[in-house]
């Protein structure tokens, strides 16, 4: 790959030392490519940016909230000079562990001054706008400079790269995956090794390239991990000769990396498996989270030519749209690789499509809706130990940049080639807009949140709340009930909260056992819980009362709030047979119940 457009960015400069027009029309070309990239992250989070401080991602909000305590977090740790593997301000007294979480900290600590400069709304959505112009620039950088030689080529392929249905699903609420700019500059170095003499040295600035994506998410590391042993396996056979000269530095290099790459892991990684909060294994959610083989030839929710995906009996997550592709861009992409199979980089790129794309489709293969009864290759791994907590979904992300390389090689070829002219050349171009014209994206959608009581922003919690305790809202913050986590991140997670949403231990002497989605219930907790949800009363009863004291003090309460939640109404009246009569204060219903915990 390295050397495959050598001559792409060749010296241009006049004898007297000036550099020729060609050259800057590619320097401006360059330019351009970024700022219609980054215009383009603007307008898919445009929903946000227009009322940042009300605003959050509408159809996953709770992983928008989840994102905004890891941004706060990581700005806190930088201020407090804590420990930014672990959090003690949400989930009280347990804490969490930030490494068995998606802590993003590669990105989360260089936005830390705009977080705590302009708060951590704003980081959000730079984060999102971030994860999609980056990524699409990374690819245009390879695409560019080490693949093809035309440059409309390269800003075409980049610009669906970083913007295909699958990124800017993720970009609703999981920045850490839409992100994958690191994605072809890893790739680019594996593919180094062929030509590098000296390979040690690639292989550090591999391992330390490895160790920076490490911290932005493993998920997408081990996927590169296998793009890269497809890479050298189709090059194995394809160039059997040349793979036998190119072993040996090739290990070498690779032993380079892995070793500075555990080096500098060691013991981020021995915090993650072994250190408080750990867990056995993400929630199994192979079942559930599948690509439906029908996606493939259907357009996303937040395409140009897509709808609601419930509409058309596909199963997905809106946040989980990540194999949607259409008829026509899948047709071209199999022209593409039938007309140009003599080359070894659409042989790799048609293999990882095809691997990651059966991959996705989880242990049974579903058209539709409709289950076939067949098992699918994800079958064979579904059991085995790290590979069991991939999500099957979001293999399909793999087939992004594989199509969209078939896609800038035979653009290149059209726009290059001398014997693709006149009506063939305007067909070929035809081909192209009807295939990735339908799936450019529209805005994410956003919806209004409350905003944040002035008990919180005003730091009236303060005087009930010392070292060690919490302020407990109702109902329990959880994966259902974001508003104070929320809360909790736009005062720099100052304010510590029982429960919360992130990734912790169940209460199990299995050292297997799966991670819950937030701490083990408890009988207050998963009363009022059930009732935020359903909007029914339940009868209250004195062990529910004997209960709620028993949470309290688990908890560390200091105080306990009622703010601007769904069902408030219904569940004051619970609240007040459970604690007695509240105060309103600063917002909220307020309960101090330091003598009942600490008495």
């Amino acid at each position: 790959m390295a050397t495959l457009a050598s001559n792409v960015d060749t010296r241009a400069e006049s004898t007297d030392g000036q550099v020729d027009s060609g050259a800057r029309r590619r320097r401006l070309f360059d330019v351009g490519a970024v700022l219609v990239y980054v215009l383009g992250a603007f307008y898919v989070t445009s929903r946000l940016w227009f009322d940042l401080h009300h605003r959050i991602q509408a159809s996953n909000e709770q992983d928008h909230g989840f994102f905004q305590f890891v941004l706060t977090n990581a700005a806190r740790s930088l201020v407090h000079l804590d420990n930014p593997l672990f959090s003690s301000q949400i989930n009280v007294p347990d804490g969490v562990n930030m490494m068995a979480n998606t802590s993003i900290l590669g990105l989360a600590i260089p936005l830390a001054p705009v977080t705590l400069l302009f708060g951590v709304n704003v980081s959000y959505a730079l984060l999102v706008m971030i994860a999609l112009s980056a990524t699409a620039t990374a690819w245009y950088w390879l695409f560019s400079r080490h693949l093809v030689t035309s440059r409309a080529a390269a800003f075409v392929a980049a610009l669906f790269c970083g913007f295909a249905p699958g990124f800017v699903s993720q970009a609703n609420g999981h920045p850490n995956v839409a992100g994958q700019f690191m994605v072809p500059i890893i790739l680019y170095w594996v593919a180094k090794l062929r030509t590098s003499e000296r390979p040690w040295r690639t292989g550090i600035v591999l391992g330390l390239l490895i160790t920076y994506q490490a911290f932005i998410n493993e998920e997408v590391l081990l996927f590169i991990a296998i793009t890269s042993l497809i890479m050298v396996l189709v090059f194995w056979v394809s160039r059997r000769e040349e793979f036998r000269r190119i072993v040996k530095p090739g290990i070498t290099g690779l032993a380079v990396a892995a070793g500075v790459a555990l080096a500098l892991l060691a013991y981020p990684l021995w915090f993650q498996f072994f250190g408080p909060q750990h867990y056995g294994a993400v929630p199994a959610l192979s079942v559930t989270y599948y690509s439906d083989l029908g996606s493939y030839f259907s357009y996303a929710s937040e395409s140009i030519a897509g709808g609601p995906f419930r509409d058309r009996g596909l199963h997905a997550h809106p946040a989980e749209e990540n194999a949607y592709f259409g008829w026509p861009l899948l047709i071209l992409c199999l022209a593409t690789t039938v007309l140009l199979w003599r080359n070894v980089l659409v042989r790799i790129a048609a293999a990882v499509a095809l691997v990651f794309g059966s991959l996705s489709l989880g242990p049974m293969i579903k058209i539709y809706g409709h289950n076939t009864g067949l098992h699918s290759p994800f079958s064979l791994i579904n059991e085995i130990p790290v590979l069991e907590s991939i999500v099957p979904v979001r293999l399909a992300i793999m087939v992004i940049p594989a199509l969209a390389v078939l896609v800038a090689i035979a653009l290149d070829k059209v726009i290059t080639s001398p014997t693709v002219s006149g009506a063939p050349r305007v067909l070929w171009y035809a081909g192209f807009a009807a295939a990735l014209l339908p799936i450019m994206p529209t805005p994410l959608p956003a919806r209004d949140v409350p905003p944040a009581p002035a008990f919180v922003t005003e730091g009236m919690w303060k005087q009930y709340v010392g070292p060690g305790d919490s302020v407990v809202t109702v109902p329990l913050a959880n994966i259902g009930n974001l508003a104070a986590q929320r809360w909790s991140a736009q005062v720099n997670l100052d304010m510590p909260i029982a429960g919360g949403y992130f990734l912790g231990p169940a209460l199990s002497d299995d050292p297997r056992a799966r991670a819950l989605y937030g701490q083990p219930s408890r009988p207050t907790s998963d009363l009022l819980n059930t009732e935020a949800w359903t909007g029914k009363s339940p009868v209250i009863t004195d062990v529910d009362r004997r209960n709620i004291v028993a949470d309290l003090k688990h908890w560390h309460a200091g105080v306990v709030i009622l703010g601007d939640v769904k069902n408030k109404d219904i569940l004051l009246p619970t609240m007040r047979e459970l604690l007695g009569p509240p105060q309103f204060v600063g917002g909220v219903w307020m309960w101090d119940v330091r003598s009942m915990v600490k008495g």
